[in-house]
């Protein structure tokens, strides 16, 4: 089953998010409040007329050095990526994030598309395409260390480590290991565009999640990229 964002859109209502200042080197950003406006945040909502749509915001700068950002209430819209550019090379590199979260009632969106449990989860994830004409090994998500549910990371700070050396660690939007797409993966990371957080349930790891009731906040406490 494709972890595809089949009609993904967010509206931002509900809960905080506070990203805080990461230690260097950490997407090439020593401040990342004072980079705010390069940092996106994917979003889905329903139009007026019953259909959905993308909705791209930035971050506020938060107290400490981070981002913040607010998590949709369930039926306004859900979160689905914390997104940065990020153009260098990842080959042998290892993503680190330390996240919790503060509150309950997390949902993921729904949908027919997605197999496996829903529980709202957030994870790792890098891409070297950012628009256009995509293939499915162009998109890598972490599945083992770099996952986690929101449930468990309101237990207290979970750290995610994704490491490209470990190609069984990661997976593509169709699913399939990067251990049967070794050379795409080593391409993928030569030719690195972004590197996010993605937020959704089941197999679909970026469909969405929001908040039953509020307020709730998902904190990155950092993120960080080294060898």
């Amino acid at each position: 089953m494709s972890k595809r964002l089949i009609d993904a859109v967010v509206a931002l209502a509900g809960a905080t998010v506070l990203v805080m200042a990461a230690a260097a080197p950490a997407l090439a950003d020593g401040n990342l409040a004072g980079s705010a406006a390069g940092w996106k945040i994917l979003t889905t909502v329903t139009l007026p007329n019953g259909n959905t749509n993308f909705m791209t915001t930035h971050p506020d700068a938060a107290e400490g050095g981070g981002l913040s950002f607010s998590l949709p209430k369930d039926g306004d819209g859900y979160t689905n990526y914390l997104l940065r550019n990020y153009n260098q090379d990842l080959t042998g590199q290892t993503i680190t994030a330390i996240v919790s979260v503060t509150g309950s009632g997390f949902v993921s969106r729904a949908g027919s598309f997605c197999s496996g449990s829903s529980v709202p989860s957030v994870r790792i994830e890098f891409q070297d395409t950012s628009a256009g004409t995509y293939l499915p090994t162009d998109y890598w998500w972490s599945d083992v260390n770099g996952a986690t549910t929101l449930a468990d990371a309101s237990a207290g700070p979970v750290n995610l480590t994704g490491d490209t050396t470990v190609p069984a660690d990661w997976s593509d939007i169709n699913g399939e290991s990067a251990t049967l797409h070794r050379p795409e993966f080593a391409a993928a990371l030569r030719n690195v565009k972004q590197v996010n957080l993605s937020f959704g349930g089941g197999s679909c790891f970026a469909n969405g999640v929001a908040v039953t009731s509020g307020p709730a906040t998902f904190t990155l406490q950092s993120l960080t990229i080294s060898s």
